[in-house]
Parts: C-alpha cells; sequence; structure tokens
C-alpha cells in the first residue's frame, strides 16, 4: 500500500485563484469566520530558511498585527455534499467546446488539499493541491493537463466514480467559501473577477514533476520545463529565446513564466523526491504566494486608479498610503541566504513583471502630485498678485498725499489719472497673458 501511495505522490500542482475581499471587512474576521464553521483548520507551512524578520511580520502571534493568514479546508460533512466529492474522489477533465468536442490527452487527478492565503492588503487566493494519478507522470501530459487546468471558468471537470455534474475551479472556490455554512458573513463580499473577465480567466499555476528520464543530463529537460512552466500543449512551436530557467545546487531545474513555475526533480532517491515535494508545498508555495499577492495587489490598485469617475483627493491620498503601507510590509528584494532559494525568488520577480507593475501604480500617482504642485504654484502666483495690487493702491494713495502736500491739487489729480492708465495696461497684460496659458493647455 505505502508503494501505491508513493507512485502516485511523484508529482504537485497547485491550482491559485485570488480574489478580493470588501474593505469593510477585516481579514482576520474573514479567516475567523472561515474557522468557526468548523469546515476550516489553521494550515501550518514549516519556515525554515526565509529571514526572521520576514517571518514575525507575515505570522505575527497577534492577530491585529499579522499580515497573512493560511487556512486549510478540512470538512467532510453533509452539508457541502456536492463540494465534498470534486475534494475526495478521483476526477477528470470534460470535453467542451473549448476542447474541440474531444478529449484531451490527460491524467486523472484527485484534489490532496484546498488552502486560502489571505494577505492584510484584502487579497486573497484560493490554491487548489492537486496530484495527478500516474505511475510514472510524463511530463508533456502534465503541462498538456495543464492546460485545460489553468482556464478557471471556461473548462470543466468531473467526478470519475459518481454521475456528477461538471464544476468548474472558479465555481468550485465560490462555493467552499460561501456556500458552506450560515455562519460565514454574507456582507463580506469576495471577488475572484477583479481585474479580468471572469469567463476568460486563466490561474496561475505551481507545478512539480519528477523528470521522466533517467539521465539527469538529458537535453530535453529545457524542453520538458518551457512546456510546463506555460501550461501548452505540444501544439505550441518551442522558443528557444526563453531563457527564464534556473539549475539550482540541490539538482532541481526550474523554469518560470508570467503564468506558471515548474520544477522538474532530477533525483532517484525515493526518500529525497519525497524531501523535496515537501519543500515544495511549503516554503517554496509560501514564495510564490508572496510574489503572486504583490502581482494582485497592483492589479487592484490600477483598477481603482482606472475609475473612469475620476479620484477625489481623499481616495487618492487612500491609495498612496495604501502603496507606501504595502511596500513596508510585503516587498522585499532579498529574503533568504540560502541560495536555490533567492534563486528562484529573484527569478520570479522578474518573471512576473513587478517592477514594470509598480513603475505603471507609481506614474499616476506621481502626475497627481505633480498637478497638486502646479496647482499651489499657481494659487501662490494668484495671491501674489492681489498682494501686488494691494502695493499698488499704497503707493497711489501715499504718491497722492506728497504730491499734494508740495504741488497741489491739479497736479496730484494728475498724477492719479497717469498712475491709474499705468496700472490699467499693466492688470490688462497679465490677463490677457493667463487667458493665453490656459487656451493654450487645453
Amino acid at each position: 500500500m505505502e508503494e501505491n501511495i508513493w507512485i502516485e505522490q511523484n508529482n504537485s500542482a497547485f491550482i491559485i485563484i485570488p480574489f478580493t475581499i470588501s474593505s469593510n471587512t477585516r481579514v482576520e474576521k474573514f479567516i475567523q469566520e472561515l474557522l468557526m464553521t468548523n469546515n476550516w483548520k489553521q494550515s501550518d507551512i514549516k519556515i525554515k530558511f526565509l529571514y526572521k524578520y520576514i517571518t514575525q511580520k507575515l505570522f505575527c502571534e497577534n492577530h491585529r498585527k499579522q499580515k497573512c493568514f493560511v487556512v486549510e479546508y478540512a470538512s467532510h460533512s453533509a452539508t457541502v455534499a456536492d463540494t465534498e466529492i470534486f475534494l475526495t474522489e478521483e476526477s477528470c477533465i470534460l470535453p467542451s467546446s473549448s476542447l474541440g468536442g474531444l478529449n484531451c490527452p490527460s491524467y486523472n487527478f484527485i484534489i490532496d488539499s484546498t488552502r486560502i492565503i489571505a494577505f492584510s492588503s484584502n487579497i486573497g487566493m484560493v490554491a487548489f493541491n492537486l496530484h495527478f494519478l500516474c505511475e510514472d507522470a510524463d511530463c508533456m501530459t502534465v503541462a498538456n493537463s495543464l492546460y485545460f487546468l489553468k482556464k478557471i471558468s471556461e473548462v470543466k471537470f468531473k467526478n470519475c466514480v459518481s454521475e456528477s455534474r461538471g464544476v468548474s475551479w472558479i465555481s468550485l472556490a465560490k462555493s467552499i467559501l460561501s456556500a458552506n455554512s450560515k455562519r460565514v458573513n454574507r456582507s463580506t463580499l469576495l471577488d475572484f473577477s477583479y481585474y479580468s473577465e471572469e469567463r476568460f480567466s486563466r490561474a496561475n499555476f505551481f507545478v512539480t514533476v519528477k523528470n521522466d528520464s533517467n539521465n539527469k543530463n538529458d537535453n530535453n529537460n529545457y524542453q520538458k520545463l518551457y512546456y510546463l512552466k506555460h501550461g501548452f500543449t505540444q501544439n505550441y512551436d518551442l522558443i528557444s529565446t526563453d531563457t527564464a530557467y534556473y539549475c539550482a545546487p540541490n539538482g532541481r531545474k526550474w523554469g518560470i513564466s508570467s503564468e506558471g513555475c515548474a520544477c522538474l526533480i532530477t533525483a532517484e532517491d525515493r526518500l529525497v523526491i519525497r524531501k523535496q515535494i515537501s519543500e515544495f508545498q511549503g516554503e517554496y508555495f509560501l514564495l510564490y504566494c508572496l510574489l503572486l499577492h504583490q502581482k494582485y495587489f497592483y492589479y487592484k490598485l490600477l483598477m481603482q486608479l482606472g475609475q473612469p469617475e475620476g479620484i477625489s483627493s481623499h481616495k487618492l491620498k487612500k491609495y498612496k498610503s495604501d502603496l507606501v503601507g504595502f511596500e513596508s510590509d510585503f516587498v522585499f528584494s532579498t529574503v533568504t541566504e540560502v541560495p536555490q532559494y533567492q534563486g528562484v525568488y529573484e527569478i520570479l520577480f522578474s518573471q512576473l513583471h513587478l517592477s514594470n507593475l509598480y513603475a505603471d501604480v507609481k506614474e499616476p500617482i506621481s502626475n497627481i502630485n505633480n498637478n497638486k504642485i502646479e496647482k499651489n504654484e499657481r494659487a501662490v502666483s494668484i495671491i501674489g498678485f492681489f498682494v501686488s495690487l494691494l502695493g499698488l493702491f499704497s503707493i497711489l494713495a501715499d504718491g497722492y498725499f506728497i504730491i499734494n502736500l508740495f504741488f497741489g491739487g491739479n497736479v496730484a489729480l494728475l498724477f492719479v489719472k497717469i498712475f491709474i492708465g499705468i496700472a490699467s495696461i499693466a492688470l490688462l497684460f497679465c490677463v490677457v497673458t493667463v487667458t493665453i496659458k490656459v487656451l493654450l493647455k487645453k
């Protein structure tokens, strides 16, 4: 029996679906509501190599200051019977119009666990951990399976034992989050399509497979990683210029794209393979989620900044404050001194295009700040102009008094007329200049 279990576990994959939690709900309250249903339990991810200042901030003992929460689905109750068959039994992909009406060449799979990773930024992720049922996991067939499984709304799968109707990842995620208990607060609004159309949404995926070749120097390893990290079928051409690969000192080979991260295990010893899959499901998975969190947060902020009705100064200040707080709590350039972890982290950061996303977020905030400075400068100029006018009236009054004192009223009156004429011309010139500048800006 142990032999069969071991054979089945020579691969592991996560299908990760993001969502946002209503800004009116604190994340720790949302997690507490889930735990109170007894359908969820705390998930303990073993962390050995991340810097302590990072883990202390993420998993603070004080829940009010905690930045990251991880829980795991643990229910086997009748209240979610329709959901349970998909979380405990063997499943297979259904043929559909998106598959050309045919069964795709893929492995059946079992969902081993379901995790929720929620952050204090009100960004969360549902992560379905599954493994493919096969004695010898062929990398290309796993990649082919991922091509369909990453389509979280378009493609459905069904239970292979019962005559159950098909279900998509997105509907399964919604079901276990909002329909498993009356105690979950219905006002806690969850949005699974906040940055893309739900129908065409794609999941990020995280997959590891034992190499199907006994040759450690197999030249096809990069080809396998290319299809695995993109979740491509063999209908897609191999692009030789793709260089986002990392060969770790411990023998793992990594391929990373903006959509997925794949790890090829080249070890042969069973205990080593088991240890590497366990690390993949633990600390490596957490690193991937930390960087996905950055991507999803930037998407959320870009959606807020791009509102067609415009942004009030109050909201702008809040968005800027949110960005500063986010950078302080979740953005790290170095997470560990262990090279195999830091190396994967750096390539992930690059392939998720986080620097470009940050620049896209920063630009509108900076532009609005510049506009504020320009408005302040114009306000100061206008105030200075009116102060100058008051100065002119003061000069006029003093001049009239002095000339009237020495030369009489007629000369003083002439001075006043000349002065008013010059001041009127100057004022007209200023008005015309300001009007031209306004028209040119328009």
